[in-house]
């Protein structure tokens, strides 16, 4: 890995809290920080870990080792116990991995000095009456670990002194690197040429939040410039598919792309990769550079200087303006900055590509998206692996169910996978799996005789005569309940139903699992009496909640459905699919059904 300018490296910052949080109007981490990133390289910090189910300690250690350079910033505090280790602090642990001899980082270390007269932090900050006596047995551990340290008295020193240490840094390393490389040298610079221009006509920097808008801008300059013009997310899916990406991906926008478009947005400043990509961005605000960047607006933003936009800066507002629109003044910025823009793309690359022309050589197939109700047919059955997973989960430890989704959410299509499938994965009889809909049931003795069919009992039982003739049997069923609301009437269902289920349902040895579908948790449904509570809570435990499909399901289940289609939907029709129902699979088939129709007028 190769860093600075050209070929960026992480950079782990090691420090206590009170550097973070001081001097209050411009701490000490955020102008380290900005050297650091004026220096070309990526930031990695313990704030921004993300949640994970590993030790605390493990996650930190791998984080230190996976970086190319460690930063040190130590004061007179010690931080914070290792919860799995408390005797050592998290400043300690990550010093050690960084020392460790089969993954030795180059450390740069700076030290507080303890006799400033103003560092700009509170004397209560000073003072570590906890572990005060550990930080300055760490502190010696430090000075004799062979390393030249450097010591600060403010905010402004420790700053220039990052910034100096981090500059003669890379000059040891390329010098390094030189030495390696001489002696080919010559050779690749005779194979390789010289570099001709930029890779990307035109990159887009925006949040997850904003896709939709952006997807249409993507796919027309794609058009015009060429699908591997375009630096979009969605063209380079493959080629993202990477354990670096946090710094291959701000590289891309600072290095190989010629004009970045940069669509603000509420959601812009709060977002993790738009702050990667603007760490990068935000150096050309300050160089010749600067006219490479085109700042559009949607909404509010609220304040940007955190990101170096101040209120002076020229965005055009696009919150009202069509897709169209702001393409035709992307591209004449484009044509003003001299960027080349090819007469017209090839189509048949971008449709190939993206999907946005049916291709001559397919047939246009009957509307793919007829599926109303429930989906017994496993071919048609789309996702909820996770859903069937935690279920079988579940169901493989003799525990009940309750799965809670609004109307039409795809609780019915999964107690029939559950039906389907569960005989391979748990190992079971299909016999000793059974779905019954509610739906047409209107009383307690019908209930009754449709569970002793779905049981394959010969004739209609209740009460201890079921119980007893199901434990004659010595076998456990599954049973999944659908539209159990049906029970929620008190005239055809006083109440016997619903305890009897319990009572079969209830203990290690009973002779039924159920997995009951419902649109509200199982202790609220009974709104005819406030009082009650259902017969059937704390039987299932917590409820597995059914989610709508997220974005990136929605545009896979459009893509397997239009497979072999000579109609195929673009990314951006399935953005617009997915704000327009929010991936809700139903609305969502009804949705792109009416777009097929529109476009093949077959129904």
């Amino acid at each position: 890995m190769g860093l600075g300018e050209n070929n960026p490296c992480r950079v782990f910052l090691s420090h206590t809290s009170e550097f973070r949080k001081y001097p209050r109007d411009r701490t000490y981490l955020e102008l380290v920080e900005s050297a650091v990133s004026a220096a070309g390289h990526v930031i990695v910090d313990m704030r921004e870990f993300a949640v994970s189910d590993a030790a605390p300690a493990h996650v930190c250690q791998e984080k230190v080792r996976g970086c190319q350079l460690y930063l040190g910033i130590f004061g007179t505090r010690y931080g914070s116990p290792v919860r799995e280790r408390p005797e050592v602090s998290y400043t300690e642990l990550e010093f050690d991995t960084a020392s460790e001899p089969d993954h030795p980082l180059e450390r740069l270390v700076f030290l507080l000095d303890q006799e400033a007269e103003n560092p700009g932090i509170p004397a209560n900050w000073l003072n570590d009456p906890l572990h005060g006596g550990r930080q300055q047995a760490f502190l010696r551990k430090v000075k004799d670990a062979g390393l030249t340290l450097q010591t600060f008295r403010n905010p402004d020193e420790l700053a220039r002194l990052v910034e100096r240490s981090l500059a003669e840094w890379q000059q040891r390393v390329r010098a390094r690197q030189t030495a390696l490389t001489q002696p080919r040298q010559a050779e690749v610079m005779g194979q390789q040429g010289q570099k001709d221009g930029a890779r990307f006509a035109v990159g887009f920097s925006f949040a997850g939040e904003d896709r939709a808008r952006v997807a249409p801008l993507a796919e027309e300059l794609a058009r015009r410039c060429g699908l591997e013009r375009v630096l979009y997310d969605r063209f380079l899916e493959a080629e993202l598919a990477r354990l670096d990406l946090d710094v291959y991906l701000p590289k891309l926008y600072r290095d190989d792309t010629e004009l970045i478009v940069v669509l603000l947005s509420p959601d812009y400043p709060n977002k993790r990769w738009c702050g990667l990509e603007w760490r990068w961005i935000r150096q050309l605000i300050v160089t010749v550079a600067q006219e490479r960047i085109m700042l559009l607006r949607v909404g509010d933003p609220g304040d940007l200087s955190e990101l170096g936009i101040l209120a002076g800066d020229g965005y055009i507002d696009v919150t009202a303006r069509s897709a169209t629109e702001i393409s035709a003044l992307i591209l004449q910025r484009m044509s003003q900055q001299g960027i080349r823009i090819p007469e017209a793309a090839d189509p048949g690359v971008i449709a190939s590509e993206v999907g946005l022309t049916p291709s001559p050589l397919v047939e246009v197939l009957a509307n793919p998206f007829g599926d109303r109700g429930c989906i017994r047919d496993p071919a048609r059955f789309f996702d909820r692996e996770e859903p069937l997973r935690r279920i079988f989960e579940e169901l493989g430890k003799g525990s009940s169910l309750s799965l809670v989704g609004e109307t039409q959410i795809g609780k019915s299509s999964l107690l029939a996978m559950i039906c389907h499938k569960g005989p391979e994965t748990l190992q079971l009889p299909p016999e000793q799996f059974g779905l019954l809909d509610m739906q047409g049931i209107g009383n307690e003795n019908e209930f009754f005789e449709a569970l002793c069919e779905v049981l394959a009992l010969p004739q209609t039982l209740q009460g201890w005569r079921l119980g007893r003739a199901l434990l004659q049997r010595g076998q456990r069923y599954v049973v999944c309940l659908d539209e159990i609301e049906k029970m929620v009437n008190p005239h055809g269902f006083p109440g016997v139903a619903r305890t009897e289920l319990r009572g079969l349902a209830d203990g290690s040895e009973a002779p039924l699992t159920l997995v009951i579908a419902s649109r509200s948790p199982l202790e609220s449904l009974f709104e005819d009496d406030p009082r009650s509570t259902s017969h059937l809570a704390g039987l299932c435990g917590a409820p597995l909640r059914v989610p709508p499909f997220s974005l990136a399901i929605t545009q896979q289940f459009l893509r397997e459905r239009l497979k072999g289609n000579a109609i195929q939907f673009s990314m951006a029709d399935g953005d617009r699919l997915y704000e327009q129902t929010k991936g809700h699979p139903a609305r969502l088939q009804a949705a792109a059904a009416e777009l097929y129709r529109q476009r093949t007028g077959i129904c």
